[in-house]
């Protein structure tokens, strides 16, 4: 029989199996949810321990749904993100300096290619990319909601993924371009909320969740993926 628990809209199911172990194991693995516990448990013991443990079951599913490096080495033939997915990198010499996207691979041509200098040919092949892309999402959903900023700037922020000043100026990190459509979409829609409230207060998660309902699957994809902002 499958189980279910909650974590915000989205649904986790489980599949319990009791024996005489004395303890009690949550496995989680790409053919689903598996409770590993003791035949004492009873039904809504075990309940409450899948919905504690909700947030951790999520993560570990969204690692195994969408497996991605544990880092950005700009190593060639390793993989660099791009809204949501990941592609080889292709590096080789050249007389000039050149990155491009071409064919489902980035494609890195350098005089001297070191680690740092392939990284600035990508951050800045990123930031042409980012600016024009994240700012129509911006204008999209600044209309929709009705929170329109004063001002749009997209730029590398080294701790965070946007902000809004007290002159409504709408900062965007680059770096979101590296998300799927639906995470950058939550990004957007949180600082824009942040126009009308500037605090995390229960009235800005209300407004928020009234124009998003399912935005705490989407913050928790960013915890799981912080890395992304180095």
């Amino acid at each position: 029989m499958m189980n279910y628990v909650t974590l915000g809209k989205t649904k986790i199911p489980y599949k319990v199996i009791q024996s005489k172990r004395r303890t009690t194991e949550i496995l989680v693995d790409k053919s689903g949810v598996q409770v590993l516990t003791s035949k004492t448990k009873n039904d809504k013991t075990i309940h409450d321990t899948i919905q504690n443990h909700s947030r951790w079951i999520f993560k570990k599913q969204l690692q195994l749904r969408d497996y991605i490096p544990s880092q950005i080495t700009f190593k060639h033939k390793s993989k660099l993100p791009h809204l949501g997915k990941w592609y080889f990198l292709e590096i080789k010499k050249s007389t000039s300096n050149s990155f491009e996207f071409k064919n489902g691979k980035f494609n890195a041509s350098l005089k001297n290619p070191t680690k740092s200098n392939i990284k600035k040919l990508y951050l800045d092949w990123e930031k042409q990319k980012a600016t024009s892309f994240l700012k129509k999402r911006i204008e999209k959903h600044s209309k929709s909601a009705k929170l329109i900023p004063s001002k749009i700037i997209v730029k590398q922020l080294k701790t965070k993924w946007g902000g809004v000043s007290k002159k409504r100026t709408l900062t965007i990190n680059q770096k979101l371009i590296r998300a799927p459509g639906k995470i950058i979409d939550y990004v957007i829609l949180h600082e824009l909320c942040h126009l009308k409230i500037p605090n995390h207060g229960q009235s800005f998660w209300n407004l928020l969740g009234g124009k998003m309902p399912d935005f705490d699957r989407r913050k928790l994809w960013l915890k799981t993926n912080q890395y992304l902002l180095e």
